[in-house]
């Protein structure tokens, strides 16, 4: 875990710099020391970092466990006993979780998220160079035997870096409405297990959750034309409907990329493998969904619409 995670680091760090060449990378950066927000890699990116670990290298110390504090849904990660690290920096102390070393200590730190500090690297090539060749792309092919699979887990870290200076409201909402897109049984299952457990049985919370639910089926069925021009469209019109994110130029950058051979084939190919998840997900009785609808409908929150197969 600890060489995956700081791969995935990298990776933030290597499109930050990238993406700001007027930046020296030689030495630490801080938005806070000239009276800006944070801007550096938050808490529950590498959260989610983590579950997509755990899933493509099948890390079997990883557990996971959905949490909704505060109104904020999201999949909390677990590496040998410990919680990977906090989304908020008003949890408690930072010692008491397994990446909670990493965390900025800086007093006036924004509360509402828990941050990451970018670090300081010889030069850009040198960072480049450590990102392209790692091997932990060659360990997710062996762990799956898909190629696929490396191209979801690319597309996932294009993704959470993406979204890196969104608020902690909009990313908890897209995150979870990605991991379920992702990985639909994994993540449904994880969410069930929560409201099974009791573990978050305040009703106007069950109601949010629901109501998500439901708004998440309407996206899933809208995506009925799998041509790949329409698909795209309709994939980035239909989520942008659910969690307010636009994934355009997220989807235009990755197709553009020119070092990347077939990328637009590539992308469309771990989309629509993951909407077929999804419908096979949908249309199976006894899947994740259909049991998470069916006990919260127990409960009497479930929207009208949203029905069990």
């Amino acid at each position: 875990m600890d060489k995956a995670i700081d791969y995935v680091r990298k990776v933030f760090e290597n499109k930050y710099y990238s993406n700001n060449q007027d930046i020296f990378i030689g030495e630490e950066q801080c938005t806070k020391d000239e009276m800006l927000i944070c801007n550096c890699i938050t808490g529950i990116m590498l959260n989610y970092a983590g579950y997509l670990l755990s899933i493509c290298l099948k890390i079997t110390d990883c557990r996971i466990s959905f949490q909704l504090n505060n109104n904020i849904g999201y999949i909390q990660v677990y590496y040998k006993q410990k919680e990977l690290i906090p989304y908020s920096n008003q949890e408690s102390n930072p010692l008491e979780f397994y990446l909670g070393n990493l965390l900025c200590d800086k007093p006036d730190c924004k509360k509402e998220q828990s941050y990451i500090p970018f670090r300081s690297y010889s030069s850009r090539l040198y960072l480049d160079k450590q990102v392209s060749s790692s091997k932990i792309m060659e360990e997710v092919y062996k762990k799956s035997g898909k190629i696929y699979d490396c191209y979801s887990f690319v597309f996932w870290l294009d993704f959470l870096s993406a979204m890196r200076m969104q608020s902690l409201q909009i990313n908890s909402k897209a995150f979870l409405a990605m991991a379920i897109f992702m990985f639909p049984g994994r993540t449904i299952k994880c969410i069930n297990a929560a409201i099974e457990n009791n573990s978050m049985l305040d009703k106007s919370n069950l109601q949010r959750l629901a109501n998500f639910l439901s708004a998440y089926v309407f996206f899933i069925e809208s995506l009925e034309d799998k041509t790949e021009k329409n698909f795209f469209s309709q994939f980035v019109q239909g989520f942008k409907n659910l969690t307010n994110v636009f994934t355009g130029y997220l989807i235009e950058e990755i197709i553009d990329k020119k070092d990347v051979p077939n990328a637009e084939k590539n992308l469309y190919q771990v989309l629509v493998g993951a909407y077929e998840r999804n419908r096979a997900e949908r249309n199976r009785h006894s899947s994740a969904l259909n049991n998470c609808i069916r006990t919260l409908k127990k409960y009497g929150v479930c929207p009208d619409n949203l029905i069990a197969v």
